[in-house]
């Protein structure tokens, strides 16, 4: 296993769903299933799936090896509903994405500022 550092830029919880995190990584994607693990708590979430919003469809960076949600988002405007487009835009050319995660053994969600441990699988080839 190779281990790989991500930065918490925000989460906040969804009563029976999970946990809505704000990671930023420099991975070709956070495949399902993959262990976050804090460095200051040893608290460890489980990546369930990657968070897109409906209205930014064709325009977030997509990872073929990801299990992804789509959140619907409602704007009071159409300039608001551009505003959050270009925000996402710019989040992710910086290499923040959301994903939803699992908390492991514990109900807490990982704060702003914390840095994880990505428990990246490693493939050998053999022949």
């Amino acid at each position: 296993m190779n281990m790989v550092i991500a930065h918490i830029k925000g989460s906040f919880k969804i009563t029976g769903r999970g946990v809505v995190v704000f990671i930023e990584h420099g991975e070709e994607g956070l495949p399902s299933g993959i262990k976050l693990i804090s460095v200051n708590t040893n608290r460890t979430w489980l990546v369930k799936s990657r968070v897109l919003c409906d209205h930014a469809i064709g325009q977030h960076k997509i990872f073929p090896n990801e299990t992804m949600d789509y959140a619907q988002m409602r704007f009071a405007s159409e300039e608001k509903r551009l505003a959050s487009i270009h925000k996402i835009k710019r989040e992710e050319s910086l290499g923040i994405y959301q994903y939803m995660i699992t908390p492991v053994d514990h109900d807490e969600k990982p704060e702003e500022g914390e840095i994880l441990n990505i428990e990246m699988k490693t493939t050998t080839n053999k022949e």
